[in-house]
């Protein structure tokens, strides 16, 4: 809470206002003079937020205060000395509304009350200015809010004196999070049982770190610089030989050289001759060019950003490279501002052109004559003529000053003619490339893009380059400016975390050989590891994250799949104490070379615990205790597991494939309100699953919660669940640490830990088992599962709790025998259409490993704007349990077509092939056409598409273009 902020203006308010209180007669005096300042100056609201005098059935409310569009609080205003209190108490009072010392204020109290009802809002002030009463009009126990106590600051003193209490009830910061609830809430003694401190096993001040033996930290810059530096900005090689390729990958990298290929074969070196002519033959050639937009698409850290950087430094031939002037502005350090994106674009556009083009980083004055001769020629030949007859000299001083004038009032025309001249002048190409904007919301994004395409219109030929989130890239398609505008998109999957380390190991062993000197490598780098201490940790590392695919699929989710985050959650387990490297390094050398398999338990406290003794969510970025509750929003340890269960199950209802899978709070409220939840906890559950990443808003950076926000489970999400349903060191762990109210347990659970010794695996159970069963009675306790179908899944997350950890519960109402408990998420599943609706919106897969139908929202096909395949195609997807534990795809990173029957390549020539139009046609042997996509010739290998060129193709017939080719490559040698 933002208290300390507001105290100042608080005070300067009331000494401004002090010495004309007695002067202060009418309501409107009240209301100008002091509340509308309160309000404003001291409790942070803003004209805007509230509604004067809005006319309802029962007269016209004085305030009412709404929190982003929605009714909040009703104020009632009274003129100073109407409103008065029966008690002469000058401090802050709790008084009963009902009770004599309010008896005076009835008629305030039973007005406010009924606007309350009239706008549906429950909680209400009444207020004079100096004597401000907080007070809940609505109740849900069906008593009269007289029945009730009300919180009286009789005068200005009490204000001051208890301002945190003040700006908690009444401030916008505190109505966003409605903590006037909890006020109420101790005010109304509200189970004192519920309010009673937490205590956990684990106690705070026993958190220590534990020591790093001296490999560990011999091996701190080894990991540093093979998993700590993804881009390798300033490490070429490691940069060319750790970039996952992927065949979308190859196939951009293959298209985008032909597209800079094709436009700048437009700028041709032409004789510096300045005459009209000339002009007309530029302007000729490039009119026959079309500038591009390319958006790089792929999940936030699927190395679109070093994709582009290996492609301009590694894969673009080295003529083409010199054709181009690569401007590439980094989105993530501008403000996330959509109104000042324009402006601050222009100008790190500006500063980066004459960083390239000018010695010194700025232009000449002959320079800027150049971009603006047009200029010079007017004004030469108009206004100033009279000054460049008379005084060439001072006719040049007059029109610098012009030019300085120009350049710094409108800087976007100085971009556009600089640009300009890049291409008629210098016979460059210009490409924007717009980093990190996955870092910015959307409609910065969308602002920048708008931005991109003005410069494009001025300009005459260039490339933009936009690297965006699949999600992003579908909004903008569908309701943001790419609806209107023509461009390339590629998608980057974002590789699994399997092949990412598997690429560094391989990398690290290869440059620890003793051959062509690459030996030296790591003495370059300050490392004085012996090669063989290097290559047994690559092979312990190697047994470890490759060969144990639970490892790294663990880390791969809980990272949301994000590269930096994924190596950097790799480093921090590796060197982790727990998992003793150099145990495991010494019996590699010691058995000549055959590793001991790393024990799950090691594994999971490294990645838990980290460098410390016990786990400290305060400590770690990645793992969370999806069991804690709020001291101040007391309810079910279970409610975060529960919010993540509605979430899966959301994200697999065909209903919502019109809403990506994404939930309204408001639906959230209203689903868990029907369980007895506590709004205010639900609030709280939902805003921490958000801090810590378990779940995800619509609107990327939009943390705040409002009825309108949709919200979606992430990766890190499900891994919770899945580890809170599967794992018993992670619920262990969390029973040591988790913050409970029992102190039988607190002592049972204590006594298991401190008995001396390593603990058996029946201890570790038996821990699991007294933890779940307390959550699962406090569960009993705060929360009431209706038996509608709709909640079957709450029913069974209990269900498989008590099955697998706790005691063996009741047979419960809606809950079945669940595959949650072994179904699993894995990564990069093959699977195979056995049929899609698209009507319908869903349809089922084939996994080949397991035979096992996989369900699929058409939805995911339409995010990454693939069309919705048909029977036969292979889907490269991930999958995760979703309703009733039964296997879904949750992300599609790429669709391979079915072939026909037999899946046989014929003979056949290209007809055409439209570049600009993304079509074409190839004929067969029988002399039918076969219709040739965009996507499906940049896939391919073919480089020859001119008429006649031989190729072999799959084709499909009985489609809606008749034959359809899907798949095309070149003539192979018999």
């Amino acid at each position: 809470m933002d208290v300390d902020a507001f105290e100042a203006p608080l005070e300067e308010l009331l000494k401004d206002v002090g010495g004309r209180l007695e002067a202060i007669e009418t309501e409107a005096d009240a209301r100008f003079q002091l509340i509308d300042r309160l309000l404003i100056e001291a409790l942070g609201w803003g004209h805007e937020d509230f509604r004067m005098e809005p006319h309802n059935p029962s007269g016209y409310t004085d305030y009412l205060v709404q929190y982003r569009g929605t009714p909040a609080l009703v104020v009632e205003a009274k003129r100073i000395g109407k409103l008065s209190i029966d008690t002469a108490d000058p401090k802050l009072g709790k008084y009963k509304i009902g009770g004599p010392a309010l008896k005076s204020a009835a008629e305030g109290f039973t007005q406010a009350a009924s606007y309350c009802l009239e706008h549906g809002v429950e909680f209400a002030a009444l207020t004079s200015g100096t004597v401000w009463i907080a007070f809940m009009a609505l109740r849900a126990s069906g008593k009269s809010f007289r029945e009730y106590k009300a919180f009286v600051f009789p005068n200005i003193s009490s204000i001051q004196s208890n301002f945190a209490t003040f700006y908690d009830l009444f401030s916008k910061e505190g109505m966003s999070q409605k903590i006037y609830r909890t006020h109420f809430a101790k005010l109304d003694g509200v189970s004192a049982k519920r309010f009673e401190p937490m205590l956990s096993v684990n106690k705070p001040n026993n958190l220590r770190l534990l020591a790093k033996t001296d490999l560990a930290r011999e091996l701190e810059p080894v990991l540093s610089s093979f998993f700590g530096d993804l881009s390798g900005v300033n490490d070429p090689e490691l940069r060319r030989q750790c970039f996952v390729e992927s065949r979308e990958s190859r196939t951009a990298d293959v298209t985008l050289q032909k597209m800079i290929g094709t436009i700048s074969s437009g700028i041709t070196a032409l004789p510096t001759d300045t005459g009209r002519q000339i002009v007309e033959r530029i302007n000729a050639v490039m009119d026959t060019r079309r500038s591009e937009n390319i958006l790089i698409a792929g999940g936030e850290g699927a190395g679109k950003t070093t994709f582009i950087t290996r492609f301009f430094e590694d894969v673009l031939e080295k003529p083409l490279k010199e054709a181009c002037l690569v401007i590439r502005i980094d989105l993530a350090l501008m403000l996330d501002d959509p109104a000042l994106a324009p402006p601050n674009v222009t100008a790190a556009v500006k500063a980066e052109i004459e960083r390239q083009l000018y010695a010194g980083g700025y232009p000449q004055y002959d320079d800027l004559l150049g971009l603006y001769f047009d200029e010079y020629q007017r004004q030469s030949d108009g206004e100033f003529r009279p000054l460049y007859e008379r005084d060439k000299g001072a006719f040049k001083e007059k029109f610098g000053e012009f030019l300085h004038a120009a350049v710094r009032s409108d800087p976007f025309s100085y971009v556009a003619r600089s640009l300009e001249s890049v291409v008629k002048s210098r016979k460059l190409l210009p490409v924007f490339v717009f980093d990190n904007a996955d870092s910015r919301s959307v409609a910065f994004q969308e602002a920048v893009f708008e931005w991109s395409q003005t410069v494009k219109r001025q300009v005459p030929l260039c490339l933009v380059m936009l690297p965006v989130s699949d999600r992003t890239i579908w909004r903008m398609s569908r309701e943001g400016p790419l609806r209107t505008s023509d461009g390339r998109i590629f998608y980057l999957p974002t590789p699994s975390t399997k092949e990412v380390l598997e690429k560094r190991i391989r990398y690290l062993i290869d440059n620890s050989a003793p051959q062509k000197g690459r030996a030296k490598y790591f003495l370059e780098k300050g490392i004085g590891l012996k090669l063989t201490d290097i290559n047994a940790f690559a092979a312990c590392v190697e047994e470890i994250f490759i060969n144990e695919d639970f490892i790294s699929r663990r880390i791969g989710w809980l990272t949301n799949h994000n590269l930096l985050r994924t190596l950097e959650l790799t480093r921090d387990t590796i060197t982790s104490p727990y998992l003793s490297i150099d145990e495991l390094v010494a019996s590699y050398l010691k058995h000549g070379g055959n590793s001991v398999p790393i024990k799950h338990r090691k594994f999971v406290q490294a990645l838990i615990g980290g460098n410390y003794n016990q786990f400290d969510g305060t400590k770690h970025g990645y793992i969370r205790d999806v069991f804690e509750t709020s001291a101040d929003f007391p309810s079910s340890p279970l409610l975060t597991l529960s919010l993540l269960r509605l979430l899966i199950d959301k994200a697999g209802d065909q209903a919502s494939n019109s809403s990506l899978g994404y939930v309204t709070y408001e639906h959230i409220q209203s689903y868990f309100g029907a369980m007895s939840a506590d709004d205010d906890a639900v609030r709280d559950a939902l805003a921490r699953a958000l801090a810590n990443g378990l779940v995800e808003p619509f609107e990327k950076g939009d943390l705040e919660i409002a009825n309108e926000q949709r919200f979606a489970v992430t990766s890190p999400g499900r891994m919770h669940y899945e580890m809170a349903l599967r794992d018993a060191v992670y619920v262990s762990e969390m029973a040591f640490a988790t913050p409970i109210r029992s102190e039988a347990a607190i002592d049972q659970m204590r006594a298991i830990k401190n008995g001396g010794g390593a603990m058996r695996t029946d201890q570790w159970r038996e821990i699991c088992k007294i933890f779940i069963n307390y959550c699962i009675a406090e569960d009993r306790a705060f929360l009431v599962l209706p038996g509608d179908p709709m909640f079957g899944g709450q029913h069974q997350l209990r269900a498989d709790l008590a099955a697998l950890w706790g005691e063996q519960a009741m047979p419960v109402k809606g809950a079945t025998n669940s595959t949650a408990l072994d179904a699993v998420s894995r990564d990069q599943v093959r699977a195979t259409v056995k049929w899609i609706d698209a009507a319908k919106g869903y349809g089922f897969l084939t996994d080949p490993e397991s035979g096992e139908d996989v369900f699929v929202s058409t939805r995911l096909f339409r995010e990454r704007m693939f069309d919705v395949p048909i029977q036969g195609s292979v889907v490269v997807c991930d999958v995760a349990p979703g309703k009733e534990g039964r296997p879904q795809a949750v992300s599609i990173s790429s669709v391979e077509p079915a072939p026909e029957e037999g899946g046989k390549y014929v003979s056949a020539r290209i007809k055409f092939y439209n570049w600009e139009s993304g079509f074409g046609f190839a004929t067969l042997a029988s002399g039918d056409d076969a219709y040739l996509s965009r996507r499906l010739v940049e896939a391919s290998d073919v480089q020859n598409l001119s008429e006649g060129a031989p190729v072999e193709v799959i084709i499909q017939p009985n489609s809606n273009r008749g034959m359809l080719a899907t798949a095309l490559r070149p003539v192979r040698s018999v």
